[in-house]
């Protein structure tokens, strides 16, 4: 096991801005885990594991358990305390040390830690330091001394072919009650006996079994060795079931590390037999998705259609239902990707892609009737996201707000809290775009009343609600209520330790509520906080001029987040809504790496170009239009990125979906 399949991080929680990362390992973060959604994840876990307590802070002592992650394949060791907050000896600060690893890891092998990683907590909690880099690397080493330990034993030194006999016997019952550590054991030693002896015959049977132990401990690379074994043994032997067996699972393992020339490679190779002992719709789904993830999407729509013939012919049962709603979700994504490719062209056939989307459309919906069948929440979830999304891209905002509420609704089904307040965040700004001030209100006192609920929820996201609230309350002429929420959302802003832009942009709202009623007392009272907000704030992330030059032949700019959310757009020249024109571009972008795993660079519409910039790890891009002529455009881009993440990347690693704390950035564009 490489040690990067194992991470570990201690985390406070700040009921102020929640999670704060203490420290991580391995070092540099090599894992693309967001370890503060995480630590959400598992504190809403802890807390829903103590609901219905009066007061859960008075739970948070010391505390060990295991949680799984299944989103992202990881079995988490948890050990949680509270520390005596800096400063104040009455206060106390939940932490965290939490240790991911590996989802097919067995608990039995995960509790040998549990040891290790009390003395992280325990020392936590007595010096407020962290000795995990300490811990964790005799953790990596007794984990990889223990994989020796397995292969070390392993002799055959006067070792009898009838022992290896019944040795493969044992290690086939191992593999048929799924003790796929101990079948390992004695697959390994009996394989490795009967290549000794030359015996091709038994040598392949090892290998096929040996690779299907390691699938299933999800040691992909090592079965990808066994698979290629089997490949050219059967091919040796012409033993045809082993051998499409071989191309098949040669092709999913590659396709697992995306490695999808390789994958293409063992598809290509299996087409051209007679199929006669593989799952036929299984092969061509898959052949299809990697098509689709290459670029091919001609190929991919080709074997999808072979996997429709072939879903046609199963029987109607469960299983059969699953296949269906997952072949037509990836058709929906092939229509996608199929509008991606339409949009590269520079040929904007804008009937076409309207086709391409509705399309899409169809499928996803052709699933969710499945999906419903069958209670499959979290895939609805997912689909009806994604739906909402679209109906953004083709300028239908009610149907959107339908299918984040219907999303919205699978979230509560199954508590997914941290779904339930990213779809939520995503009805309030489309209602905002509609000037539904009315609906914003209503709902927004409905969630307010149920945050008191979720004892670590963050401020930040309250405040968020309260400022919302604030400005439709304000659209909808009630002045004194929208004041009222407004600074609810001030005082909790100047909580925080460090000035924000939020704060600001709040203060701006309550100064112009007074100037409506020329009210001079207390502008000027509010003006004078706002100007020494602002000061603070320019304090604090000073700018300097030379470092950014001026947009040059760069007309217009969206920023955006990798989720699609347009967190600004200056684009004086645009006839169209520009937050629906960003979110449609940066769909396609997002759709790009999804599908293609290629990033869109430059899209060209007409006369115009979209130029896009990038930098690694860091969740949003900035999108440049320009003229098709245009040579100075990249390095503006590159200055405009730099110049907002300098202003503003305190707010983007866990975004919480309010925009106007970024609707001043042109000023400081102006001002450079």
């Amino acid at each position: 096991m490489p040690p990067n399949d194992i991470s570990a991080f201690i985390a406070l929680w700040n009921k102020n801005i929640g999670a704060q990362i203490v420290d991580f390992q391995p070092r540099p973060k090599s894992i693309k885990y967001d370890f503060e959604l995480i630590t959400m994840q598992i504190f809403i876990a802890f807390q829903n594991f103590y609901s219905g307590k009066d007061d859960i802070k008075k739970k948070i002592n010391q505390t060990f358990f295991k949680l799984p992650l299944k989103n992202i394949n990881r079995k988490t060791s948890i050990f949680l305390d509270s520390i005596e907050s800096p400063g104040n000896e009455d206060k106390t600060q939940p932490f965290i040390v939490a240790f991911l690893f590996p989802g097919y890891v067995s608990d039995a092998d995960i509790k040998d830690f549990d040891n290790f990683i009390h003395k992280i907590g325990s020392e936590f909690v007595s010096t407020q330091k962290s000795l995990l880099e300490n811990y964790y690397n005799k953790i990596i080493e007794l984990f990889l001394l223990k994989e020796k330990v397995e292969d070390a034993e392993i002799s055959i030194e006067n070792y009898s072919f009838e022992n290896a006999l019944l040795d493969f016997k044992t290690g086939m019952e191992q593999f048929t009650k799924k003790n796929f550590r101990q079948a390992y054991i004695f697959l390994k030693k009996t394989n490795m006996k009967f290549k000794a002896d030359h015996n091709v015959k038994l040598e392949l049977e090892t290998a096929f079994f040996l690779g299907s132990v390691l699938s299933q401990l999800n040691k992909i690379k090592a079965a990808q060795e066994y698979y290629g074994a089997l490949e050219e043994l059967s091919n040796q032997l012409q033993h045809q079931k082993y051998y499409e067996t071989a191309l098949f699972m040669g092709g999913f393992c590659a396709f697992k590390i995306g490695d999808y020339e390789n994958a293409l490679d063992k598809f290509k190779k299996l087409e051209s037999e007679d199929i006669q002992f593989i799952d036929k719709f299984q092969f061509y789904f898959l052949y299809g998705r990697v098509f689709r993830l290459v670029g091919q999407i001609d190929n991919a729509v080709e074997m999808l259609e072979r996997a429709k013939e072939m879903e046609a012919l199963t029987k109607e049962s469960e299983k059969a239902k699953e296949k269906h709603a997952k072949l037509s979700v990836e058709l929906g994504h092939t229509n996608y990707s199929m509008a991606i490719r339409l949009v590269k062209s520079g040929n904007l056939d804008k009937k076409k892609l309207e086709s391409y989307l509705l399309n899409t459309l169809q499928f996803y919906e052709d699933s969710i009737t499945i999906w419903t069948d069958l209670n499959k929440f979290s895939a609805l979830i997912n689909i009806y996201q994604l739906i909402g999304d679209i109906f953004v891209n083709l300028n239908n905002p009610i149907e959107s707000i339908e299918s984040y509420r219907m999303a919205l609704k699978y979230a509560e089904e199954i508590n997914d809290i941290v779904s339930r307040f990213r779809i939520f965040n995503l009805i309030i700004q489309t209602l905002a775009r509609l000037d539904m001030h009315e609906v914003i209100v209503k709902e927004i006192d409905e969630m307010l009343s149920k945050v008191v609920s979720f004892a670590f929820m963050d401020l930040f996201t309250i405040s968020g609600f309260h400022k919302q609230l604030g400005i439709s309350l304000f659209k909808l002429g009630k002045a004194k209520d929208a004041l009222s929420e407004l600074l609810i959302a001030l005082n909790i802003y100047n909580k925080f330790e460090a000035p924000t832009e939020e704060a600001l942009s709040t203060l701006q709202i309550i100064i112009d509520i007074y100037k409506k009623s020329n009210e001079e007392k207390y502008i000027e009272y509010y003006e004078e906080q706002y100007n020494d907000l602002k000061e603070k704030i320019h304090a604090l992330k000073p700018i300097k001029k030379e470092t950014f030059g001026i947009l040059g032949d760069v007309k217009e700019i969206f920023i955006i987040l990798d989720d699609g959310t347009t967190l600004f757009s200056h684009a004086p020249n645009t006839t169209f809504d520009p937050h629906l024109f960003g979110s449609f571009l940066c769909a396609l972008q997002s759709f790009s790496m999804e599908l293609t795993s290629e990033q869109l660079k430059v899209v060209t519409m007409g006369e115009d170009q979209f130029t896009f910039y990038f930098e690694e790890d860091r969740p949003f891009f900035v999108m440049g239009r320009s003229n098709l002529k245009a040579q100075n455009v990249q390095k503006p881009l590159q200055s405009v990125y730099k110049l907002f993440w300098d202003q503003y990347n305190q707010f983007l690693e866990n975004f919480d979906g309010y925009l106007t704390r970024f609707s001043n950035f042109i000023n400081l564009i102006q001002n450079t």
